[in-house]
């Protein structure tokens, strides 16, 4: 199915073609571990004289709830239709989780997840994984983050996996190996010294915690030490062109409510 097909999907079709497949097969039991359009607020009571209800068509449900056991929820999931990016239900799920008191939150558009850590846990690092890890299910790079609990967060280490010498791109044929994550293990350090041999390199870099809150929690951060790269990436180049479109969306929003409201002093 190509991109212009996925568009005319529904919500409700990506979930059942895409990201209900996806979970299945990260090894999530479908019985136990997974709650689908699962209710978090029943909706505002409204009151009409004597009589009282329930706004149903403002009540916050979650998509997907995943549970490490019945009753113990771990994250959530927020499915969007291809014509939004990955990342565009984060913020709403995001919301969820709080709701929940979950760690974290998944957004999806089908063809990839966005996830993000609620930044009450110490965040250690974001290895950053080049094109082609995780195809045939997507092309596009992709943040693999690590935490440790107990401690506010401070700062964030990323490390920018570069593909091995004649590597330009992964893929199912010639996979990512493990042998390849010997320069991460040798700069990763020792947590018990508080990874005080770690340094920044032309593929590693640290970034405070102020400047990610101050993104809205967007940890797509490019190596400041790599200058401008041209992707040619049609999915990258896809995801981009969305992102501008959905800009525009918005300005062109933005403005027709300024206009309103100037014609209607």
């Amino acid at each position: 199915m190509d991109g212009n097909e996925k568009k005319k999907l529904s919500e409700s079709d990506i979930c059942d073609l895409f990201i209900t497949p996806a979970i299945n097969k990260a090894g999530w039991e479908p019985m136990t571990q997974i709650r689908r359009e699962v209710t978090l607020t029943p909706g505002p009571v409204v009151v009409r004289g004597n009589m009282s209800s329930r706004n149903k068509k403002k009540k916050k449900f979650a998509d997907y709830v995943l549970s490490w056991e019945p009753g113990v929820p771990v994250t959530v999931v927020e499915a969007k239709d291809k014509n939004h990016t990955v990342s565009h239900g984060i913020q709403q799920a995001l919301g969820y989780a709080e709701i929940l008191d979950v760690p974290s939150a998944f957004s999806s558009n089908g063809d990839a997840f966005a996830i993000i850590k609620l930044l009450k846990d110490q965040g250690r690092a974001a290895v950053v994984l080049p094109n082609g890890v995780f195809a045939p299910y997507t092309g596009i790079k992709t943040n693999l983050l690590f935490f440790t609990q107990g401690q506010p967060t401070e700062h964030v280490w990323y490390y920018e996996h570069p593909y091995p010498e004649g590597v330009k791109s992964y893929n199912k044929a010639k996979p990512m190996r493990f042998e390849e994550f010997a320069t991460e293990i040798a700069w990763w350090g020792n947590e018990a010294d508080g990874f005080k041999a770690r340094e920044q390199t032309e593929q590693a870099w640290k970034v405070p915690v102020a400047d990610i809150v101050a993104r809205n929690y967007n940890l797509d951060i490019k190596n400041p030490h790599v200058g401008e790269q041209i992707s040619h990436d049609p999915d990258e180049l896809l995801a981009q062109y969305q992102r501008l479109m959905n800009e525009v969306t918005d300005i062109r929003s933005a403005l027709k409510r300024e206009l309103a409201a100037a014609l209607g002093r």
